[in-house]
């Protein structure tokens, strides 16, 4: 009988398998893997090609649409005197005076510049967000102050805002909304700082009245040290007349670019005077008319002139002095002027081209 063993042996010596038959398998199954990343990686950079044509297609659609990026609006009134009206912001052209543009649509009495020019502190009658700072592009960051706070200038490098609250001073960063003390307020506090302070454009001193229209003008180091006296009430009433009985309240205004003088607006029942207090306190002296109307007095880059609104209509533009008087009608259009002004503090550009 034969062994099966035996059998299946001796076929398996006769059989010879074909010369790398498993080599040209394992060959063929790899092309065909290949093949198939291959065709997938075609079908994935067409696919990715397609979508990144359709979505520049849609960008370019949306960027027609979009509205162009806001202009630098300051860079546009540099040296330009802003006065709040109640549809907005004019921006007036001192060296065209009868040439302006509505430079703004944010409602808002300008209080005044940063020291670059590149902020503008708002407040007052009509204003729809309260005490605000405009930034270049047009954006607004309200000032979250407490009830009976008096926002008057910013910081030297513009990062605050200085106000006065219950006879103290403050200021408050803009970014961050945190205040820091710089006189100490509340029951007690001497003297009653109740006005906006205005800090001199060297950054040295800060001038602040007692809020009331009436009293004294005080000087406080930007530190908070030595309070003292700058000028009393009766000086100031020495604009209009002898005897403090003379005027009903005044306004302080603005320093001086040298940070020299401070203008002071004083009501005499019919008219009212600009005044300008020495910064050493020696005394003051007239700059517009006894019988003018011009308030709120804002100072040139250069020093040269004033602008000053009136009760009326007007903004007066006028050498320093008060002499070479342009009065500029403003009551055109919607809204009627407010009592502030601001003049750019950025030298003013001598071409007349009227901005975008």
């Amino acid at each position: 009988m034969i062994d099966e063993r035996e059998l299946l042996q001796r076929a398996a010596e006769r059989f010879t398998p074909p010369e790398d038959a498993f080599e040209r398998f394992s060959g063929r199954s790899r092309k065909h893997r290949r093949n198939q990343r291959i065709v997938s990686g075609v079908v994935a950079v067409a696919v990715a090609a397609i979508v990144a044509g359709a979505l520049a297609v849609a960008l370019r659609a949306h960027q027609q649409t979009m509205p162009a990026t806001p202009p630098d609006l300051f860079t546009r009134v540099q040296g330009w005197i802003a006065v709040g009206r109640q549809h907005g912001i004019e921006a007036i052209d001192p060296n065209e005076p009868k040439r302006s543009i509505l430079w703004s649509h944010v409602m808002g009495n300008p209080i005044a510049w940063s020291k670059d020019g590149q902020e503008l502190l708002i407040g007052g009658l009509y204003s729809r967000v309260g005490p605000a700072v405009v930034l270049g592009d047009g954006s607004v960051v309200p000032l979250h102050l407490k009830s009976g706070a008096q926002p008057g200038s910013f910081s030297e490098d513009g990062s605050e805002v200085l106000y006065s609250l219950d006879g103290g001073l403050y200021a408050m960063n803009i970014e961050t909304g945190a205040s820091r003390t710089i006189v100490e307020g509340g029951a007690g506090a001497h003297p009653r700082l109740g006005g906006p302070p205005r800090l001199s454009p060297d950054g040295s001193v800060i001038a602040v009245d007692e809020g009331d229209g009436k009293g004294p003008i005080w000087l406080v180091n930007a530190d908070g040290s030595d309070p003292h006296q700058l000028i009393d009430e009766a000086t100031i009433a020495s604009i209009y007349k002898t005897s403090q009985d003379s005027f009903q309240d005044w306004l302080m205004g603005s320093w001086s670019p040298d940070s020299s003088e401070l203008t002071v607006s004083v009501d005499g029942h019919d008219f009212f005077i600009v005044g300008a207090v020495s910064r050493d306190g020696s005394g003051i002296r007239r700059v517009t008319p006894v019988d003018g109307r011009s308030l709120n007095a804002t100072w040139s880059p250069d020093g040269s002139q004033n602008a000053a609104t009136n009760e009326t209509t007007e903004l007066q533009i006028m050498d320093a002095d008060g002499s070479n008087v342009r009065t500029v009608h403003i009551a055109t259009g919607e809204g009627s002027p407010f009592l502030f002004a601001a003049w750019n503090p950025v030298a003013s550009p001598t071409a007349t081209t009227p901005p975008d």
